[in-house]
């Protein structure tokens, strides 16, 4: 079992690499404050620690890889790594994403930015082949620093996703996040300091909205069609509209309009239109009836 012991308490998931061997964020003790990653063998609470693989702090355990000896980062700005998370693991290695505070309390803040790392680790652990750095990652254009929190994502595209913990900035970069220069986007939901967020994830968000569709239209000039949009806040999963459209609003005909994103644009013949949502075939959701006398 690998169990990674960080300054942050990280969500706790368990990974087995073996039918005796697991990999855990949760040290036995519940402790905040450490930064070693350990190989357990046996099941809680009577695990035996076999192997450190790093620490990322201490020098006077005989047993683990320093990780200045890889990172070659002085004593005093070792990172504080938190959000660990097992991605990939085979019968000899293992890589773990972290989310590489690299301020420690007591190290002034701007020392380091923040960074995420994926570490390659053998198994079973052995100082001949210590843990191989196969991502450093960072936005040079926008250097943060973090001191608690955070998460390091690796998304089924190939994208990562980093959440910064204290401070409120998210970011995804893309495919060629090593050279640092692929942030796909970077959001900013409050001011430093003011909010911190423990993790982040991206996940598919499905939604549908028990307010209606809006529908407007928008008079054309003399002697040409008037245009209608039609938005629907919050809906994610609409695949076409049905456009009733007539001379008033008992007197509606149908048509059919592709579904165009956030909003949807269509030229309107007639003098009153309705939308209609149609997911799967089926309508959930009716707009109000516009019309172009008012």
């Amino acid at each position: 079992m690998l169990h990674h012991r960080s300054q942050t308490q990280p969500p706790n998931p368990v990974q087995a690499t073996s039918s005796k061997e697991k990999i855990t964020t949760q040290p036995p003790h519940h402790s905040r404050a450490k930064n070693d990653c350990e190989e357990v063998q046996g099941s809680p609470p009577h695990g035996d620690i076999v192997l450190e693989h790093f620490h990322s702090r201490r020098t006077d355990v005989a047993r683990s890889f320093p990780l200045s000896s890889f990172l070659s980062i002085p004593r005093s700005n070792r990172p504080k790594t938190s959000a660990f998370s097992p991605h990939s693991t085979s019968k000899s290695s293992i890589s773990i994403s972290y989310f590489n505070n690299y301020n420690s309390f007591g190290v002034a803040n701007g020392t380091n930015p923040t960074n995420g790392l994926e570490l390659k680790l053998s198994l079973p652990p052995n100082k001949a082949n210590p843990p191989v750095v196969l991502e450093q990652l960072s936005d040079p254009a926008d250097p943060i620093h973090a001191d608690s929190q955070g998460s390091t994502e690796f998304l089924p595209n190939g994208n990562i996703f980093m959440d910064y913990g204290e401070i409120a900035v998210l970011k995804e970069f893309g495919p060629d996040h090593s050279s640092g220069n692929d942030v796909r986007w970077t959001a900013r939901f409050v001011a430093d300091n003011l909010i911190q967020s423990y993790r982040g994830y991206k996940q598919v968000w499905h939604a549908t909205p028990k307010t209606p569709p809006s529908l407007v239209i928008e008079p054309g000039a003399s002697g040409s069609c008037s245009t209608g949009y039609v938005s629907w806040n919050g809906a994610t999963d609409v695949d076409h509209w049905k456009i009733h459209e007539g001379s008033s609003e008992s007197s509606l005909s149908l048509a059919t309009v592709g579904y165009m994103g956030f909003e949807t644009k269509f030229n309107v013949g007639q003098t009153c239109v309705q939308a209609v949502a149609i997911t799967n075939g089926r309508a959930v959701g009716t707009s109000n009836v516009a019309c172009t006398h008012g």
